[in-house]
Formats: C-alpha cells, structure tokens, sequence
C-alpha cells in the first residue's frame, strides 16, 4: 500500500478533494481490499488496543482512507447515471455519496491532528490586534481552500480536515450532483464554467469570508465504535 507507483502521484489525484468535474480522476495503486482486511484487523485488536492514543489516530487514519477510496465508486455511478439520462439513479447515488462523507466528518472530528478548527485557532493565536486576528484567520482559511481571491490555486493546499468535509467539499459536491440533476430536467449539458462561478460564489468564498462560524478544537466521539459501524456499513461495496 505504502509503495506508490503512480508517476507524480500527489493529493490532487484524490477525487473527493478534488474540484468536481465530468472526468475527474482518482488514483490508487493497491487493492482496496487490502484497506478492508487491514482495517478488519486494526477493529479486531481494537479491545485490547483501543485505549492507545497512537492506535486510535492510526484506526482514524486507516478509516479514513477506506471511505476515501470507495467515493470514486459511487461517484461513477452518478456519472453513468447522469450519461444515461438515468436522473432517480443519479439522485441516489448522490446520496449515498454523501452519506459517506457525512462518515468521513465523523471519522475525523474524533483526532485533534484533523480538526480544521485547530489549523484556524493556530492562526488567529499569533494576532496582537483584532484586525490581524480577522486577517490571519481568512489567510488560514484562503490557503487550504481557495488560496487567491477568486481560486487561482484553486485546492493546491487540500487538506481532508473534519469542518472542510463537511462545510466546504461536502457542499461543493452536492452542489455538482444538483446541476447535474437539474440539467437533466432542463435538458441542457453540464457547464464547467458556470458551476465553477456558482460554486465560488454560492461556497468557495463565503466560506473564507464568513468568520462567525465556530469550528471545534477538541475532538468528540469514540473512534473504535465509529470505525466497527463504518466496517460493517461499507464493506459490502468493496469487491474481493
């Protein structure tokens, strides 16, 4: 798993952090299977190993992975469905693609290590003025997002955080799913252009600009129950 042979392989080649496109790619150079039977052993050695701080980031880290690679799954499922003016199909495997990042959220809010609330309080931390605080904190949350006014290194520093799954890739997706179901309504093909204009005007800058909200610092809930549920969740969608 850790040999990677994908030429210049980087973390744009990792679907669900990437800008959602009609071609958009997903790279791995192992069978997923051996994320599921690693995984049933990390869950496994849980009773004993559970309470260790190391064994819990690496049962995040490891579960984390395992819903990362199913998204391209349903993600081409929509596609299909799409292509083929199959519109309930597309809308159910845009739930389903959701539902998994919602997992994702919950994965990563249980370490401290993936929190976007703590990459943003470490920002405004260093501030001496409010005006610098406000600065920091849109610096913070420009450089892992939009990084430029209007995208122009659009995703460079994409981090899988709890708080940017769920407030910023999680909506950026949904709102791809919904043009491409209202496209089908209309009768129209997908745009590129015009979902990137909505997109950073309706989620990618309001959500560097809105500093009201409040992300958590300190992580919640218990990884080892999360982990077992999303275990016997998903693993039927992963063939040997």
């Amino acid at each position: 798993i850790y040999n990677c042979t994908v030429q210049n392989y980087h973390d744009h080649n990792i679907l669900m952090i990437n800008t959602p496109t009609l071609n958009a790619t997903d790279y791995t150079w192992y069978s997923l299977q051996d994320i599921v039977t690693s995984l049933q052993l990390f869950v496994a050695a849980s009773p004993s190993l559970g309470e260790i701080s190391a064994f819990q980031y690496d049962l995040a880290d490891l579960t984390r992975q395992f819903l990362v690679n199913l998204a391209p799954i349903f993600y081409q499922r929509a596609l299909d469905s799409y292509n083929l003016g199959l519109p309930e199909s597309l809308a159910e495997n845009k739930e389903i693609f959701m539902d998994l990042l919602n997992d994702l959220e919950s994965v990563l809010s249980t370490q401290k290590q993936f929190l976007f609330g703590v990459w943003l309080e470490s920002a405004k931390n260093v501030s001496k003025t409010p005006e610098e605080k406000s600065l920091y904190e849109f610096n913070a949350c420009n450089q892992v997002t939009l990084w430029g006014p209007d995208g122009q290194i659009l995703d460079y520093a994409a981090k899988q955080w709890s708080g940017l799954v769920s407030h910023y890739y999680g909506k950026r997706w949904e709102l791809f799913f919904d043009t491409l179901s209202l496209n089908l309504q209309q009768g129209v093909s997908f745009n590129q252009d015009l979902y990137m204009e909505e997109f950073l005007e309706t989620i990618g800058k309001p959500f560097c600009l809105d500093q009201t909200k409040q992300f958590p610092v300190e992580p919640s809930g218990d990884i080892v129950t999360i982990s077992r549920g999303i275990l016997q969740k998903w693993t039927g969608f992963i063939m040997p």
